[in-house]
């Protein structure tokens, strides 16, 4: 008699309640992988804009040293200077333009960073 009630019981298959917590606990693990790749992905593009970032200071830098001071550039004034590679991507990881801003001895480049205001805490650069 156990016999057949277990094979009954391994031929009847599963509950839909049984594929509903299998599903629950599926999305969850998706949705915590989802958030831990998300916040990986904004620290990467904080990270490859600071980089860029420093590249453009420096190109700056050096810009106004050969030329005596003067005026702020642009990111076009450094490429027409050779300066920068124009061939390159000078803007920041959410591929918008970096603000230059220099005076008497330093020079400052920023992004806006991820919400694209700047002056807010989330602003990247030096």
């Amino acid at each position: 008699m156990q016999h057949r009630q277990r094979a009954r019981r391994e031929l009847e298959g599963t509950t839909l309640i049984e594929l509903m917590v299998v599903i629950v606990i599926m999305t969850a693990i998706a949705s915590a992988v989802a958030i831990g790749v998300m916040k990986s992905w904004t620290t990467a593009r904080i990270n490859d804009t600071k980089t860029r970032a420093r590249t453009l200071q420096a190109a700056t830098s050096a810009y106004l040293l050969a030329q005596g001071g003067g005026d702020c550039p642009r990111v076009e004034d450094l490429e027409r200077a050779q300066v920068l590679d124009p061939t390159t991507q000078h803007t920041d990881a959410w591929d918008r333009p970096f603000t230059i801003e220099c005076d008497e001895v330093s020079v400052h480049v920023r992004s806006p960073g991820p919400d694209a205001e700047l002056g807010t805490d989330d602003d990247v650069g030096f």
